[in-house]
C-alpha cells in the first residue's frame, strides 16, 4: 500500500499541523483496522475524526471540530491520517487506548501531591495555562494581569503581517485567527465562570477590535469563527448581568453604534445590541431605534441591511407580546423585500 497517496488531499500546513499532534501524542486510537480509523484528538478541545477506506483510498472522513464542520480539510484528520499509516505498516499493533488507560482515569489514580507538582511544572512552562489557574484562584482581575493579556494581543499582532503590511494574508491568516480564538477562550472562559462580567467584556472588545476595520484573506471561516465566539461570550455575559450591569454594557454598545442604527455600524454591536437584550426597558428603545432605522431608509439602500431591520423589529415587536396581526400588518409595508 502506498502510504503518502493520502497526503495529497491536504495542504501542506494543515499536514504539518497534523503531523505535530500525531508526534506530541495528541491523537488516542479508539478503533482501527485496514478499513475504517476512530480517534479522539486532544488540543484545546477534544474532537472526534473517523476516516473509513476502500482499498488504498479513503472513501469518508469527518471531524467533529468547527473548522471541519465548514467543510475544511483539518489537522485532526491529518493527525489520525499519520497513527492510521503508523499502524498500517505494523508499527502500532493495537489502539493505544487498548494499551494504556485515558487520561482522565490516569490522573484520578495519582496522589495530590503528584497532581500538584505535575501541574505546576507544566503550568511554569505553559504561559495560559498559568494564567488561567491564577484567574481561578483570584478575587478579583488585577491591573497587572489586564497589562499582560493587552501585551499578549500586541505580540499576536506582531507575529504575523498585519504589523508590517495592515493586512493578514492567507498565509498568516489560519495561524493568527487560530490564535486569537484560543486565545479568546483561554481567557473568557474562566472570567464568566468567575463571575468578572465587566473584565469579560473588556477583554472581549479588545480582541473584536484588533480585527475589526482590517483587510484581511479569511482562511477558512475562521475570521467567522472569531466573530461567533464574541458573539456568544458577549450574550452569557449580558444573560448573566444584573439590571445595573445591563443598563452599562447597553450603553456602552450604543456608544460603539453612534446613538443610532446604521448600515455604516459595525455588524458585530449592532447584532449584540438588537438581538440580545430581553428585558422590556431595553426592547422599547430597541424598537424605537428600529424605527427611526426603517424611517430613515432611501430606496437605493442596501436590500439586505432593510430585511435585516424588518426581520429586527418583527422580532422585538413578538418578544413585546406584539399581535401577529401586527406584526404581519408591519412587515405588508416591506413585503417587496422578503
Amino acid at each position: 500500500m502506498n502510504h503518502n497517496n493520502w497526503k495529497r488531499l491536504f495542504p501542506s500546513k494543515i499536514l504539518s499541523r497534523g503531523r505535530d499532534y500525531f508526534e506530541r501524542d495528541l491523537v488516542e486510537i479508539l478503533e482501527c483496522d485496514a478499513n475504517f480509523i476512530s480517534a479522539i484528538v486532544s488540543g484545546t478541545d477534544d474532537y472526534e475524526v473517523e476516516v473509513g477506506f476502500i482499498g488504498n483510498e479513503i472513501d469518508t472522513i469527518s471531524c467533529t471540530c468547527p473548522y471541519a464542520d465548514d467543510g475544511n480539510a483539518c489537522k485532526h484528520m491529518t493527525a489520525v491520517l499519520y497513527a492510521w499509516e503508523q499502524f498500517s505498516q505494523g508499527v502500532m499493533t493495537e489502539p493505544a487506548s487498548k494499551k494504556q488507560p485515558s487520561l482522565a482515569t490516569s490522573i484520578d489514580k495519582l496522589p495530590e501531591e503528584t497532581v500538584r507538582k505535575l501541574l505546576l511544572e507544566k503550568a511554569r512552562e505553559d504561559r495560559g495555562l498559568r494564567d488561567k489557574i491564577i484567574l481561578y484562584a483570584s478575587d478579583y482581575v488585577s491591573r497587572h494581569q489586564k497589562k499582560s493579556w493587552e501585551n499578549e494581543l500586541r505580540q499576536l499582532q506582531k507575529s504575523s503581517s498585519i504589523y508590517e503590511m495592515g493586512y493578514v494574508d492567507e498565509d498568516d491568516a489560519f495561524d493568527y485567527f487560530t490564535a486569537l480564538i484560543e486565545f479568546l477562550n483561554e481567557k473568557a472562559e474562566p472570567l464568566l465562570e468567575k463571575g468578572f462580567l465587566s473584565d469579560a467584556y473588556d477583554l472581549i472588545c479588545a480582541v473584536y477590535d484588533q480585527v475589526n476595520d482590517m483587510e484581511y484573506e479569511d482562511y477558512g471561516g475562521l475570521y467567522d469563527d472569531l466573530i461567533s465566539n464574541c458573539q456568544q461570550y458577549l450574550r452569557q455575559i449580558i444573560d448573566r448581568s444584573d439590571m445595573e450591569q445591563k443598563q452599562h454594557f447597553y450603553h456602552d454598545l450604543l456608544t460603539k453604534c453612534n446613538g443610532k442604527l446604521s448600515f455604516d455600524n459595525d455588524d458585530l454591536w449592532q447584532d449584540v445590541l438588537v438581538t440580545v437584550f430581553s428585558d422590556e426597558t431595553f426592547l422599547k428603545e430597541i424598537l424605537l431605534l428600529l424605527e427611526q432605522a426603517l424611517e430613515g431608509i432611501l430606496y437605493e439602500e442596501n436590500e439586505i441591511w432593510i430585511v435585516w431591520l424588518v426581520k429586527a423589529k418583527a422580532d422585538v415587536m413578538r418578544k413585546l407580546h406584539f399581535s401577529e396581526a401586527e406584526i404581519s400588518e408591519f412587515r405588508k409595508n416591506y413585503r417587496h423585500y422578503s
